[in-house]
């Protein structure tokens, strides 16, 4: 989201920030859009999603690949048929490589926030 703010405010998107403004699709709906979306539901979990495929990667190393051309309801998992290794090299490549720096920071965080919270406990 951040790419398209900065283009809405005029302002330049910062060097470290990944991925593509959406005001060409705000500005125009119709129009073809050859970038996939991309989700995160909890730490290092991955979700890549075009129109015919949806690659979900998890921070445990499991994967899930579903074509929505043969399997719109997600039931058959294709991430373990070697016929498919190159479209999930290929849906890989979309997923930002700061997300691996940013969980393990999200972590890390997580770990010290709980020491503060035990730190401030009222001593009896």
């Amino acid at each position: 989201m951040l790419p398209t703010l900065c283009e809405l405010a005029g302002v330049p998107v910062p060097p470290h920030v990944e991925g593509h403004s959406l005001l060409p699709l705000l500005k125009n709906p119709g129009q073809k859009w050859d970038y996939p979306a991309i989700t995160f539901t909890h730490p290092g979990d991955a979700s890549v999603r075009t129109e015919k495929w949806h690659y979900i990667k998890y921070k445990s190393g499991d994967e899930e690949l579903y074509n929505f051309d043969k399997d719109k309801m997600e039931w058959n998992n294709f991430a373990n048929d070697p016929e498919y290794k190159s479209i999930k090299k290929e849906l890989e490549k979309h997923i930002p490589k700061h997300t691996a720096n940013y969980y393990g920071t999200h972590a890390n965080n997580k770990e010290r926030l709980e020491r503060i919270r035990k730190a401030k406990k009222p001593k009896k």
